[in-house]
This record gives structure tokens, C-alpha cells and sequence, in this order.
């Protein structure tokens, strides 16, 4: 379930404190029972998976001779 919630959190974009919110408890404590983790919980987690994900980015960008990007800024 927690991996849910950071799943959640990051694809949505929520804040951390999304966790905290009555009706989000509410949400996840009627679909799986229990209550999701908090927000210091959430966090480490989050910061264990960044540092996954960018060691990974890293690694495969070494292997890259280029690069492309773009960004869609108003």
C-alpha cells in the first residue's frame, strides 16, 4: 500500500503533506484497512527512491553520446 502512496504522490505531483489529510486517511483506511504511512515515513522513502532513480539516470546517461531535451515553459 505504501508503495502505492509514493506512487501516487510523485505521478500526481502532491505534496508530502497529502498524507496527512483527513479524507486521503479516510480514502486508503476503507480500501486496504490500514492508515498510510506518514509524513516523515513517506519522505525516506521518497528520498531512498530518488537516489535509486538518479544513480540509474546517471548510469545511463554515461552511456549516451547525445542528449535531447525540451521543456515547455509559459
Amino acid at each position: 500500500v505504501n508503495k502505492l502512496v509514493i506512487n501516487y504522490i510523485v505521478e500526481e505531483m502532491r505534496p508530502i503533506c497529502t498524507v496527512k489529510k483527513p479524507a486521503f486517511v479516510k480514502l486508503m483506511e476503507g480500501l486496504s484497512g490500514k492508515k498510510p504511512c506518514d509524513r516523515k515515513t513517506l519522505r525516506s522513502k521518497l528520498e531512498a527512491a530518488k537516489s535509486t532513480v538518479t544513480g540509474y539516470m546517471k548510469e545511463e546517461l554515461a552511456k549516451t553520446k547525445y542528449v535531447c531535451t525540451t521543456a515547455d515553459i509559459w
